[in-house]
């Protein structure tokens, strides 16, 4: 197990917090934030990134791989600006994705400035018979393609990796 910032292990890192917010309350809080603060989310964003880089730093500073799990809301976009962040670091971060598009202008902001730096996404599909489960299901296969600067490619299509679960 691992030990907590006092150098001891921790039981209270295991404990579930008592609430755990909506989407809708995160959103709020953000733009409460923002506002408060005076940027604008994109900023926030980059904030939420840069925190999470210096906790990985000081936390893991031996880790080169960062595994980075995005949704397709901002706080995936945090995870592409965290990816970024890390990249410029030299480490190696790896993003799956969990949706082949973001949806707010901010996290479509930050997946693009990810992909123009050569970043490369795995985007998860989840098979059918395991939508809405909660479970991933297995991935199946991939389809490869990387486009940007030193990618090797042509330049076409979307940089993404698609892994699609069984269909069957």
């Amino acid at each position: 197990m691992r030990q907590g910032p006092s150098g001891r292990y921790d039981a209270g890192m295991l404990r579930p917090p008592r609430h755990l917010p909506t989407e809708a309350e995160i959103r709020a809080l953000e733009r409460d934030e923002a506002s408060r603060l005076g940027i604008d989310l994109f900023v926030l964003m980059q904030r939420a990134a840069a925190a999470l880089d210096a906790y990985l730093h000081v936390h893991w500073p031996e880790a080169r791989r960062i595994l980075v799990v995005c949704g397709p809301g901002n706080n995936g976009g945090d995870g592409f600006a965290l990816a970024l962040r890390l990249r410029a670091r030299g480490l190696e971060p790896v993003v799956w994705a969990t949706s082949a598009q973001s949806g707010p202008v901010e996290a479509r902001r930050a997946r693009a400035e990810w992909m123009e730096a050569g970043g490369r996404v795995v985007v998860l599909k989840v098979s059918p018979d395991t939508q809405g489960s909660g479970s991933p299901g297995e991935p199946v296969d991939a389809d490869t393609h990387r486009s940007g600067p030193g990618s090797g490619g042509s330049g076409e299509g979307s940089g993404d990796i698609h892994l699609s679960g069984a269909a069957e």
